[in-house]
């Protein structure tokens, strides 16, 4: 049991047997069980110390519970004592060493100077003309500003491009400003009182815009919050006169300045920001500054939208350092937090990654283990003093059968080596559409009433789709989803070859539209050739795949599928759309399957070999991620790790998204998009599984 550089971390999770401990992570179930809501501390409590040699791990038997570390290395359990895990604690005095990688809070940094911001494209989810939704998080330097200070818009003086912005007046009062022809004739509101809150400290600030508020005016209400989550209105509602709406402008929109960086520039730190079509309606962007590596450039927020840093500006990070805890208070923590949940508890072990030198045959994963039982109360030995630190020894009394690895010799299942599986990127088999999810996107309402939303899970691979529940049926036919920009910006193509489109649609009742995919051809000009419409094909009350081959006309070198429900909607009826993709051939392709075998979650590995043209878009189950910068020869993303490497220098900071979850058993799609549709690399998914036996 000797050689193993890495170390071990411990979670303590609730079985659902009452009331659940506070969670930063979302539960998770175990062979069809109750939730189990993992308790992770905020803080390092102590490091867990290898098992110390001669205290011996015999071969696993029938009956043994037995768990391997990340490393694969099967090293600890007390087998004395029959089905009882022991496990040896230290804890410092003055922190634990080395126990966790420095954390870094991250935030958008603005220092008042043009044209410092963040910014994205103008595109057609970003073009609200009605009800407006905008929150920001945000930390100003000086929360009276010296200078008007815009911490969000979608503004631009130059052309008459003004559609709105959010601001701070130098009195700390906040404002919506917005237009509704571009021009500088505008409408302003403002809250009728400043917030409360020191220079340098975070708040998140909230305005929304009733267009019509039904008497015959508009209603302005400016909220704040300290999560983002609860909302307190700031001051009373601005009541004015007379209906409004918005410009639907060509302006960029950013964060911490407008008009191309060239006014009011903010100072301050800036967390996160939100901008809602219709009030608490579809979120259409979301930069997540937070969530961003230190000095990254760009990324792309769960819309889609790709965001740039703009310097001055800059993605920057100060240390989380949580108040210090003596050896006695971290010791109480760990021992409460252990014995609190003697009526039941299930136990994970894991490796905490931090060992930036461990070798990569130390990192070969076969887990996570968790085993159901009983914490016994843990038993503590000080160390000469409460400052010198103790030793904490943690017995877990173990109430399932055994845990180990899926072999070869296990019928109808599979090993290391088979669980690997290979995607091409567009330019060979793969698919070559850009926005797979169909991220903010919208469909023409055809004079009907419909509420339209991307909901984060549900669709055909348990992810993200696009749903529109009708309230008043459409008067006219078909309802379209344009799936790219128009021009040169739809997706590069030549003449006369074949090219398969597929999509998933599905409808809440029998009857209603039926689901096709419309062809435009652009030349390489950008010029419209000619628009194709596809066959009709029938919706199922469950999800369906429905594919059409096109032939490019002659002079094509652009094309744009339009998604379309052609016929009248039921009152009532929910109508889903869900993973366009775009293939060469007249053969459709589609994602290749991981199938995850056993009972427990897996962690997969993902390598990415080039050429592949950022944004990389990631597709593992319902999860995303992004990889925000070119890849030449090849990148490996570890969720088990949470980061990415080329070969020895690490390049987490170029990831965005959930690259850290876990795939549950079942069967899963997998595959990636790139911004350059002829990209002809690859990406390699590698996982292991893992069964409970006895």
């Amino acid at each position: 049991m000797s050689g193993n550089s890495g170390a071990w971390g411990i979670a303590m999770w609730k079985d659902g047997r009452g009331d659940l401990l506070s969670a930063p992570e979302e539960g998770i179930s175990i062979e069809g069980g109750d939730a189990i809501v993992p308790y992770l501390p905020t803080v390092p409590l102590g490091c867990l110390l290898l098992p110390p040699d001669g205290l011996g791990v015999p071969p696993v038997r029938s009956g043994d519970v037995a768990f391997a570390q990340r490393d694969g290395v099967v090293q600890f359990g007390d087998y004395y004592e029959p089905r009882i895990l022991t496990f040896q604690v230290s804890v410092d005095g003055d922190g634990c060493p080395g126990c966790m990688p420095e954390v870094l809070d991250t935030f958008l940094s603005l220092n008042g100077t043009t044209p410092g911001r963040a910014r994205t494209a103008d595109k057609t989810p970003l073009d609200i003309v009605g009800d407006l939704d905008v929150r920001v998080e945000a930390a100003l330097t000086d929360w009276t500003p010296a200078a008007v200070s815009t911490l969000i818009g979608k503004f631009n003086t130059i052309g008459n491009q003004r559609s709105w912005r959010f601001l701070v007046l130098t009195t700390g009062v906040l404002r919506l400003v917005w237009s509704v022809n571009g021009t500088s004739t505008v409408f302003t509101a403002d809250s009728t009182v400043a917030p409360t809150v020191a220079n340098g400290e975070a708040l998140w600030v909230r305005v929304t815009l009733d267009v019509d508020n039904g008497a015959a005016g508009r209603t302005i209400t400016f909220y704040t919050s300290t999560n983002g989550l609860d909302w307190t209105v700031l001051g009373a509602p601005v009541v004015q006169a007379g209906v409004t709406s918005i410009f639907s402008s060509t302006a960029d929109l950013a964060v911490g300045a407008h008009t191309s960086g060239t006014t009011e520039p903010l100072n301050g730190k800036v967390y996160s920001a939100e901008v809602y079509r219709g009030i608490d309606g579809v979120l259409v962007a979301s930069p997540q500054f937070d969530e961003q590596g230190v000095g990254t450039t760009q990324f792309q927020d769960a819309q889609g939208n790709l965001w740039t840093i703009v310097a001055p500006a800059v993605i920057a990070g100060v240390a989380a350092s949580p108040a210090p805890l003596s050896a006695r208070q971290k010791v109480s923590r760990l021992t409460e937090e252990w014995s609190r949940n003697c009526d039941g508890a299930s136990l994970a072990i894991f490796s905490d990654c931090h060992n930036p030198d461990a070798l990569d045959a130390e990192k070969v994963y076969n887990g996570p283990y968790i085993v159901h039982g009983r914490p016994r109360a843990a038993q503590v030995a000080w160390r000469r003093s409460d400052i010198g630190g103790a030793d904490v020894t943690l017995r877990f009394d173990c109430e399932d059968a055994a845990l180990r690895l899926i072999t070869n010799s296990d019928v109808g299942q599979f090993w290391s080596g088979d669980h690997t599986a290979d995607v091409e990127a567009g330019g060979d088999g793969g698919n070559m559409h850009p926005n797979y999810r169909l991220e903010g996107l919208t469909m023409t309402l055809n004079g009907g009433t419909f509420t339209d939303a991307h909901l984060a899970s549900g669709g055909p691979d348990g992810g993200s789709y696009f749903n529109r529940n009708t309230i008043a049926a459409n008067t006219s036919s078909p309802m379209v989803m344009d799936t790219t920009p128009t021009g040169t910006g739809a997706i590069a193509v030549v003449a006369g070859q074949s090219y398969t489109v597929s999509w998933w649609a599905q409808k809440s009742v029998a009857g209603g539209p039926t689901s096709r995919v419309n062809m435009r051809w652009f030349d390489a000009g950008g010029a419209t050739i000619s628009t194709i419409a596809g066959t009709n094909m029938t919706a199922a009350l469950t999800w369906g795949r429905h594919s059409e081959t096109f032939v490019a006309p002659v002079g094509a070198a652009f094309l744009m599928p339009t998604l379309a429900w052609s016929g009248t909607a039921l009152v009532g009826q929910a109508l889903d759309l869900a993973q366009i993709w775009v293939n060469e051939g007249i053969a459709a392709s589609g994602p290749v399957e991981v199938e995850v075998v056993g009972t427990l979650c897996v962690f997969p590995v993902i390598h990415l070999f080039g050429p592949l043209t950022a944004p990389i878009n990631v597709f593992y189950g319902p999860y995303q991620f992004v990889y925000n910068v070119d890849v030449v020869d090849s990148v490996t993303i570890d969720t088990r790790w949470g980061r990415a490497n080329t070969i020895t220098v690490d390049t987490t900071q170029n990831l965005s998204g959930n690259y850290t979850s876990p795939l549950d058993p079942g069967t899963h799609d997998f595959s990636i998009t790139t911004a350059d549709p002829t990209d002809t690399g690859e990406a390699r998914i590698e996982w292991y599984n893992a069964v409970v036996s006895g």
